[in-house]
């Protein structure tokens, strides 16, 4: 909890008088906001005290837009939460969520034993040492990271390491033992969530879309790459967003992977969708959001494999800067991008055939077409829209080491793949 903070009234001008109508919340590690009146301004507790309309107080601990907003940036999206992506987080939060006490020391370790695989730990070290560093966690949970979680989770990497090292399998039971045990209270906890708030304006910048619509409808294969996607603020936001919230529960081949029912839900998020409807009108515009998530790549373990998604148009946007991408040096090295293929499933396969691994018969269609294919370079701020009936991959990889330079992509998934109307066959 964070301590109370004493004010110099001489050099501290509050941003907001009594009367504002604000939102706030107490600390970092409370993910929920609440809705008040500025009632009092330099108290000995900080700088506000926010009365509720339950008549609740709530004390603003700094004058610092992680902990108090004017309500009407907000007001204008308060319709998130009734959303279905706000729905979607709210449900994550009362699943998922830490409520963290004054003065609470650890967390309970729930079960005997939780699966881990060693990229997982990993990341989660980085991330945790990522957020230490970064200043964002209250004094307690900051605490706890740095001398309970952390050296808990390096604990479980060695011995995951050690007992998977010369074996064909990936994933290794950790038992509750003193030792591990924050590893387990950890486990699918969301400890620290960015709120993912909206950007004044538009978050995507402007570009003439009636033409790239035009390209994409036109186009025999309907791929279109457009650079400079979004705002540098939006992109800044989202970086935050990606880097900073404890949502990586899903463990992957090389990869995490956090999705709308899974966190991946904000208001920021919700109003690119919202602006990816207006701006791409005739593409996108009248389909339903399907699902919507991100990946973050260990960076030297591979990608997403050939498959097709359960939509009828999606969106690819690559988030990690340019130069952690050691394509950009060398371009002898994979681009670490996204591969699109000329050619998708038959109709009728099923969702599961369409995404299975390693499989001859999808190994063969991509084949008699010569395996043609537009292969999109990761490029930070670079979106990709394209027909959902193409098979796609992400291309090899090679990223710098380092928490901030693990390779993030988001993705957005558009329209029922029932009502898909396989895209022209493109052969080479």
């Amino acid at each position: 909890m964070t301590s109370a903070v004493a004010v110099d009234t001489q050099l501290a001008r509050p941003r907001f008088e009594v009367g504002d109508f604000v939102r706030c919340r107490k600390s970092l590690s409370t993910t929920e906001w609440v809705v008040g009146t500025v009632k009092k301004q330099l108290t000995e507790w900080g700088p506000y005290h926010v009365t509720l309309d339950d008549g609740r107080v709530c004390r603003v601990p700094m004058d610092d837009d992680q902990f108090i907003q004017r309500a009407d940036q907000v007001i204008q999206h308060a319709d998130f939460w009734e959303s279905p992506l706000g729905k979607c987080r709210r449900r994550f939060e009362a699943q998922c969520g830490v409520r963290w006490q004054q003065g609470q020391r650890k967390l309970q370790a729930l079960g005997s034993a939780v699966p881990v695989v060693p990229h997982q730990l990993k990341h989660n070290i980085e991330q945790f040492e990522h957020l230490v560093s970064k200043g964002v966690l209250d004094s307690d949970v900051h605490e706890y990271v740095t001398d309970i979680a952390l050296p808990a989770y390096r604990r479980a990497l060695e011995a995951a390491d050690s007992a998977l090292t010369g074996s064909q399998q990936n994933t290794y039971v950790l038992h509750n033992r003193p030792e591990f045990e924050a590893v387990l209270s950890l486990h699918q906890k969301a400890l620290y969530l960015d709120p993912g708030d909206v950007v004044a304006g538009d978050a995507i910048q402007a570009h003439d879309f009636d033409a790239l619509e035009r390209e994409f409808q036109e186009k025999e294969h309907h791929a279109i790459v457009i650079d400079d996607f979004f705002s540098q603020e939006a992109l800044a936001k989202l970086r935050d967003y990606l880097l900073d919230s404890t949502f990586w529960m899903d463990a992957k081949s090389g990869y995490m992977a956090t999705f709308a029912g899974a966190g991946f839900a904000s208001p920021l998020v919700a109003q690119i969708d919202q602006e990816l409807r207006s701006k791409f009108p005739n593409v996108i515009g009248g389909l339903e959001l399907q699902n919507c998530w991100a990946f973050m790549f260990d960076g030297s373990m591979g990608g997403v494999r050939t498959h097709a998604d359960d939509a009828q148009v999606q969106i690819n946007f690559f988030m990690t800067p340019t130069e952690a991408n050691e394509w950009s040096e060398d371009d002898a090295l994979p681009t670490g991008g996204l591969v699109v293929y000329g050619v998708g499933p038959p109709e009728g396969w099923s969702l599961i055939k369409i995404n299975e691994e390693d499989d001859e018969s999808k190994e063969h269609i991509l084949a008699s077409t010569g395996h043609w294919n537009v292969t999109v370079p990761y490029v930070q701020n670079r979106a990709v829209l394209f027909d959902s009936s193409y098979f796609h991959r992400t291309d090899n990889m090679k990223f710098k080491k380092g928490y901030k330079n693990r390779r993030i992509n988001m993705t957005f998934l558009y329209g029922k793949r029932a009502h898909l109307k396989p895209a022209a066959t493109m052969t080479a």
